[in-house]
């Protein structure tokens, strides 16, 4: 899929949650639910970060995947190496452990 069809899945998926939550908070105020009809205020302003950042990551896709470090860099952060020896580092030059 195309960066522009990623971009638009999301921006309809994001439409049709607002609406759908719009409606839950209609019907809550009808029924008298205060106290409930702060949760899907919650919820919306929660999946339009979760969106923001969707859109980020898709539009950042690109950039992200050049960005290159050291390979003694990379193998510092992971649990383990490539051939399955775990790794252990020490700190403060304390050799025995």
């Amino acid at each position: 899929m195309g960066l522009r069809r990623h971009c638009a899945v999301i921006i309809i998926i994001s439409i049709v949650l607002e609406k759908f939550l719009h409606k839950v908070g209609t019907w809550l105020t009808e029924k008298h639910k205060k106290a409930l009809f702060n949760a899907p205020k919650k919820v919306k302003a929660e999946l339009m970060v979760l969106g923001i950042f969707s859109i980020l990551l898709t539009f950042g896709k690109s950039y992200i995947t050049r960005i290159c470090i050291p390979q003694n860099v990379a193998d510092t952060m992971l649990p383990c190496r490539a051939n399955g020896v775990l790794t252990t580092h020490r700190r403060g030059g304390d050799s025995s452990s």
